[in-house]
């Protein structure tokens, strides 16, 4: 800094210490920062002014309200860090509103590690060596907080993996009790475990269908248990067999969209599951298996339709599936009737439109009742 700079530098602290209260707070809108330093003895109100507009201005403040500086660390837990020599209190009030401020906290005390972990469990990665009773509070709050702690005991592992099965994957040589609590927790922890017992493959499948994904070469049984317990657990399964592709379509029938070539049992069983699942199906071979699929799918439909659960609100992908089945090639005619019945019970316009557009039934094929029900739309 030059003498001419200087001068400039001394000049504004003269002025902003002989202006008036108006001014100071003019200039101290301005930048907070550098006119708080440069006020001598500045009053109460333009220290929290100067605060409320930048809390790094804690830092050049003295005989603040305690009342005030708890609200600002409920506003801001992180200008805790600005406050010399903060209080137990202000500090609790850091860390229970925000646990990683424990980061800028001095030989926090352990009441205030605990509320810490307490409020977030990977706060303790600010915390060297702390002990078991921090250790177990954090894994309880945060079973991640676990990768920060070293040589954790058997325990605190058990603990971490039932709060957070994934966890494990920051425990080195897991033991098999914690691999167990781990998958049960969570059946996609068994990614992170390098060899896996039937067990513990049965265990993670029956708990998360999907975690077969991370199962090299998983038998018949385990392959079971996931579609059992997820039928889209199929996307996962190489050339899944027969019994495999009916358990999954029972327990989802639309898990059929990922079954490639499917029987026609399959197609079937799929259909009853879920009328939806008739998205998913090109057709079949004969026409009377496309006659029996297209029966199955509105008496499905008639049947929650009949329940009430169209009561709120038809589904709005219903004429979809409704067009989906029409295509179906051999239909007879008392099945294409059946199938405008249900368009007229649920107001499908569209769909009786097309089926009269496409010509799969004629006007003058209706008996009167019908005519007037189609009038009545």
């Amino acid at each position: 800094m030059d003498m001419e700079e200087y001068k400039t530098q001394e000049k504004k602290k003269v002025y902003i210490n002989t202006a008036s209260p108006k001014m100071r707070m003019e200039l101290l809108k301005t930048d907070p920062v550098k006119y708080i330093q440069r006020i001598k003895h500045p009053t109460k109100k333009e220290q929290e002014t100067a605060i409320k507009l930048d809390e790094r201005c804690l830092k050049y403040t003295d005989n603040i309200d305690k009342k005030f500086l708890l609200s600002t660390i409920q506003n801001n837990p992180y200008a805790i860090r600005y406050i010399n020599d903060p209080s137990p209190e202000l500090q609790l009030a850091a860390v229970r509103k925000n646990g990683c401020t424990i980061e800028y906290i001095k030989e926090p005390s352990l009441e205030v590690k605990l509320a810490a972990v307490k409020q977030s469990g990977t706060a303790i990665e600010y915390m060297p060596s702390p002990c078991p009773k921090i250790q177990m509070a954090a894994v309880k709050q945060d079973g991640y907080a676990i990768q920060y702690i070293e040589d954790p005991s058997l325990e605190v592992q058990l603990v971490a993996v039932q709060q957070s099965g994934l966890a494990i994957q920051y425990i080195k040589d897991p033991s098999l009790e914690v691999k167990l609590a781990a998958v049960k927790q969570s059946g996609t922890a068994i990614a992170y475990i390098d060899t896996s017992s039937l067990e513990l493959q049965m265990l993670a499948v029956q708990n998360h269908g999907s975690a077969i994904q991370y199962i090299t070469d998983p038998c018949t049984e385990v392959q079971m248990a996931a579609v059992q317990q997820n039928g889209y657990a199929i996307i996962y399964i190489k050339e899944p067999s027969l019994e495999v592709q009916l358990v999954a379509v029972q327990q989802n029938g639309t898990a059929i969209e990922y079954i490639k070539n499917p029987i026609f049992e399959t197609k079937l069983i799929s259909v009853k599951n879920d009328y939806s699942s008739i998205l998913y199906i090109k057709g079949t071979d004969t026409n009377e298996e496309n006659e029996e699929l297209t029966v199955a799918c509105m008496a499905e439909i008639e049947a929650e339709y009949a329940a009430g659960k169209f009561d709120s609100g038809i589904p709005k992908n219903i004429e979809h599936i409704i067009f989906n089945s029409i295509k179906y090639k051999g239909l007879s005619k008392e099945t294409i009737m059946k199938i405008l019945y249900l368009c007229i019970r649920l107001n499908l316009t569209y769909s009786i439109k097309f089926l009269f557009n496409k010509k799969y039934i004629s006007y003058y094929d209706l008996d009167d009742d019908t005519k007037l029900l189609l009038e009545l739309l």
